[in-house]
């Protein structure tokens, strides 16, 4: 069965919302949620969503959490103690049979310095700024008017709706595997994040690693005697760039992500070496981020970026190296079936044929669904990722408009067993 939404009168009801969209969201930009403060919201969380229907459970850090393969290493996770995340399940839908988690992370990235006003929120005629505001705080005003549509026209949804409300995802995404570890049955998930309205089926990964060069310390004087850690890092960057590029290059044949120019990425992002200007460099540190596609596994890529860095090394003797991946990024990638029901059914609300619907060149807390919950999974929502982290970051009215009616649709749905779309089929 398929509940019918009439679109002229979602717009009347999304105008006549909008005042409170914007006080609403606007309050919820103006809580810094950096890590570690995403409790911070959660009065205003439980405030929001109660009337929906959706009373707001806040949940510790899982005691398995520490000891879970997918736990991210980055130097800012916590692993014990809390509340650090939330969720809810919506009472309209409680008698679907098929269960869909949507994901709308709390916490943000900090204030940039050419933008000190971040958690100011402010509004105008074509959008809401402010940090959070696409990534992901206006997600979830997105779903939450969805909901309030559908209950407002007495529509029973067609989906059990749960929601993850999870922290440290911008560092790893511990919150979402620490949700997921506390179990329930479901049957797909939607990782709301900011695509500009467009659906992805999965998602590259990305692993941070660093490389220590040490050389051999001499006077400048005397520098043909020394070996230097810093050229010796710039090696180390010419053949992780070469690895780049043979990445690249098989990247652009797999069908999932032939779309992008870039659909991976090499990024090294920190430098620290060298002791004196007179000096040749003892020491150099490097940092840096690596994209890889689902072809691939972590410990595939790991094997690769020592690969490069041994190439590096066997041209310099005297010196030496070290590649660890111990602290940052650890996400690992995701692809969906195209036959998945999730993908189809939002390929016939999109017009867009499943078999166009591509994986994302950005990694998320997708990964987690798909592989420790082991369920169909898409990314969706509104906003531009340029935008988010940057001064810039806004979300349109017109996105959050035509998210609101997509998601309304999607979860008025009921899923008839024996469809193509029938969620049992797919477990």
């Amino acid at each position: 069965m398929h509940e019918s939404l009439d679109r002229s009168r979602f717009d009347r009801f999304f105008d006549a919302r909008r005042p409170a969209i914007a006080a609403d969201l606007c309050e919820y930009i103006s809580l810094n949620t950096q890590t570690p403060h995403e409790p911070e919201c959660f009065a205003f969380l439980a405030r929001y969503l109660e009337p929906l229907g959706a009373p707001l459970q806040t949940r510790d850090r899982h005691p398995l959490l520490s000891a879970h393969p997918d736990l991210s290493p980055h130097p800012d996770a916590c692993t014990e103690g809390g509340p650090s995340s939330g969720f809810a399940v919506f009472e309209n839908g409680q008698g679907a049979t098929t269960t869909t988690r949507f994901n709308a992370h709390i916490d943000v990235v900090p204030a940039s310095p050419e933008d000190p006003a971040a958690f100011e929120p402010r509004v105008d005629t074509e959008a809401i700024w402010g940090r959070g505001a696409c990534d992901t705080k206006g997600s979830l005003v997105m779903l939450a008017e969805a909901m309030r549509f559908i209950g407002d026209e007495g529509v029973s949804a067609g989906k059990r709706v749960e929601l993850d409300l999870p922290a440290e995802e911008e560092i790893g995404g511990n919150g979402t595997l620490s949700n997921i570890l506390y179990g329930g049955r479901v049957d797909e998930a939607i990782c709301l994040e900011p695509t500009g309205g467009e659906v992805f089926r999965g998602h590259r990964g990305c692993l941070t690693f660093s490389v220590d060069v040490v050389g051999r310390s001499v006077h400048m004087g005397e520098a043909a005697s020394g070996v230097s850690a810093i050229e010796g890092a710039v090696a180390m960057m010419a053949s992780l760039r070469e690895l780049e590029g043979v990445l690249l290059q098989q990247a652009r044949s797999h069908d999932a992500f032939a779309r992008w120019e870039f659909p991976l990425s090499l990024n090294i992002g920190k430098i620290n070496g060298g002791e004196w200007s007179g000096t040749v460099p003892e020491r150099c540190t490097l940092v840096g981020d690596l994209g890889f596609l689902p072809t691939h596994s972590l410990e595939d890529v790991e094997g690769l970026i020592r690969e490069a860095c041994a190439k590096a090394a066997e041209g310099r003797p005297g010196g030496s190296h070290r590649v660890r991946f111990h602290r940052g990024l650890r996400n690992d990638a995701c692809l969906t079936a195209e036959s998945a029901p999730v993908v189809e059914e939002w390929a016939e609300l999109t017009g867009v044929p499943a078999s166009h619907i591509a994986g994302w060149n950005v990694s998320c807390d997708a990964r987690h669904y798909v592989h420790a919950m082991r369920v169909p999974t898409i990314v969706f929502g509104p906003g531009s990722l340029k935008h988010a982290h940057s001064a810039h970051e806004h979300v349109a009215w017109s996105e959050l408009r035509e998210g609101a009616w997509m998601l309304a649709q999607y979860v008025a749905r009921e899923r008839v067993a024996g469809s193509p779309t029938d969620g049992r089929q797919a477990r």
